[in-house]
């Protein structure tokens, strides 16, 4: 198994946990405004991993802070923006306007880097992308509806496919670059700067259940520390365009689990898109053509 396959593989189960992580969020809304959430979520990741990363903090050079925190900055702009467009969005169109960052990645990374992009990673972003559409197309009359919290989605897909294209270009550029750090500034600035929102637009929680106490641990540990350090070091090895196509199946894995944990129902439309999504997976790989290309 090649390094770029096998990175390609531990991405996709991450998207699985951040699929399950979609749910609890919207559990846990219910009780907590969401950026108090985001900002317990990373500033809790933050704060445990930085026992681990005091003395390679104390070594960072200036190019990797400055690169680092570009990466931060990006990814918590792209989660503010999320999260202020999901106020005012349904949950089925929030999942395919964010899904949009698989068209954006590739183009992003053309135009940045001007390397060429494979027939097939094209073919399977298009494909990938119908497949989102089609999960959300029971809500097609809401989806020709334009409100603002569908521009904030559609911003913070573009600041989402921006970052994957950031790490992308740190990864490449910095002679040693370090995933763990790399998720150490990064969990650090996105708490930091989802400090700002939370206090100018929403209320301090009084009090949290047990529940919501458990679920941001594991938001904080799961969905973020580990989760980011992992993604970090999975971007070293695959190509941007191939983390854009599977970073957009966190709406697919969050609506399989509805199903099976909650009993939402799925769908022909939903299993539809699913499939196309799982086609366009391929298709990125090179799985489903007859002559795998070199490029990515």
């Amino acid at each position: 198994m090649s390094r770029v396959l096998f990175a390609d593989l531990v991405l996709l189960l991450l998207n699985v946990l951040w699929g399950y992580c979609f749910i609890l969020i919207k559990q846990l809304l219910v009780e907590i405004s969401p950026f108090y959430l985001l900002t317990f979520r990373f500033l809790i990741a933050a704060i445990l991993l930085f026992p681990f990363q005091i003395c390679s903090l104390r070594r960072i050079s200036g190019k990797e802070l400055f690169y680092y925190s570009a990466c931060g900055f990006a990814l918590g702009l792209g989660f503010i923006l999320q999260t202020q467009g999901m106020i005012t969005t349904d949950p089925g169109k929030s999942g395919v306007i964010t899904g949009t960052l698989v068209v954006f990645v590739p183009f992003i990374h053309y135009f940045w880097t001007g390397a060429r992009l494979a027939l097939h990673v094209i073919l399977g972003t298009v494909l990938t992308f119908i497949g989102l559409y089609f999960i959300s197309l029971d809500g097609l009359e809401n989806l020709t509806e334009i409100n603002q919290g569908d521009l904030f989605l559609l911003a913070g897909a573009i600041v989402y496919a921006f970052h994957v294209v950031v790490v992308d270009r740190t990864l490449s550029t910095l002679s040693k670059p370090s995933p763990i750090l790399l998720a150490q500034v990064q969990l650090f600035i996105v708490g930091l700067m989802s400090l700002i929102p939370a206090i100018s637009l929403d209320r301090f929680p009084d009090s949290m259940s047990n529940f919501v106490i458990g679920g941001v641990l594991f938001l904080a540990i799961f969905g973020s520390l580990i989760a980011y350090i992992v993604q970090m070091w999975a971007q070293k090895f695959s190509p941007a365009p191939h983390v854009g196509v599977i970073l957009s199946t966190e709406s697919v894995f969050a609506c399989i689990f509805a199903y099976v944990l909650y009993g939402e129902k799925f769908t022909l439309f939903m299993w539809i898109g699913a499939l196309l999504v799982l086609a366009g997976i391929l298709l990125t790989q090179g799985f489903l053509t007859f002559r795998r290309d070199s490029r990515v």
